[in-house]
């Protein structure tokens, strides 16, 4: 009887290190599948249960990141079914999330090396040449006044005050030109990727 009282708080524990590292992950991608940020809640926390539930039955053969997202997913799409609806849900999806976020600091700016984390979801060079398209023809698809915004950043480096007085805008206008730009880049990108699969 004490063996399985020790072993039902280890799981606990286990499952308590689990939720500390992956719930806002978990919620995050809840929320975009569902768009309502209580039922995202709930099926997140359930999600926690019932890995708790199959702890024992769970071997190892995948990360723990990965089974409580396909539990989560499984929870999302049961809801959908309830509902008489549709709906499919891929890792591959959550993971192109993962990557256009990866690109952008926390206050919307290009990270030093937001490519990088980008690309390295890519398996071959044939994937990331194909990245890299999609991302430029993204770039082009934005409105010209963006654009040239975008190119005095990343491409020519400038400053941001020397961006703004070129182009005639405000510090205010120049932030919301670059928080816009992150949108919009991710939308295009994850939509490309949409249209494919």
């Amino acid at each position: 009887m004490g063996h399985l009282k020790n072993k039902e708080e280890e799981n606990k524990s286990i499952i308590a290190q689990w939720a500390d590292l992956y719930y806002h992950e978990l919620y995050r991608w809840a929320k975009h599948k569902l768009t309502d940020i209580h039922l995202a809640e709930d099926l997140t926390q359930e999600t926690f249960m019932a890995a708790l539930k199959a702890l024992n039955g769970f071997k190892a053969q995948s990360k723990p990141r990965t089974w409580l997202f396909q539990i989560l997913n499984n929870k999302i799409v049961d809801h959908y079914r309830s509902k008489g609806k549709n709906i499919s849900v891929s890792m591959e999806e959550y993971q192109l999330m993962d990557y256009t976020d990866g690109m952008f600091d926390v206050q919307n700016g290009w990270k030093e090396k937001g490519m990088n984390s980008f690309w390295s979801g890519t398996d071959s060079q044939a994937e990331e040449l194909d990245m890299e398209q999609n991302l430029n023809n993204c770039m082009y698809s934005l409105p010209e006044a963006w654009r040239k915004v975008v190119f005095d950043k990343y491409y020519l480096d400038k400053k941001t005050e020397i961006i703004c007085d070129e182009n005639g805008l405000s510090k205010t206008n120049y932030w919301q030109i670059m928080h816009r730009m992150k949108l919009f880049l991710k939308d295009c990108l994850e939509r490309i990727h949409k249209n494919k699969h």
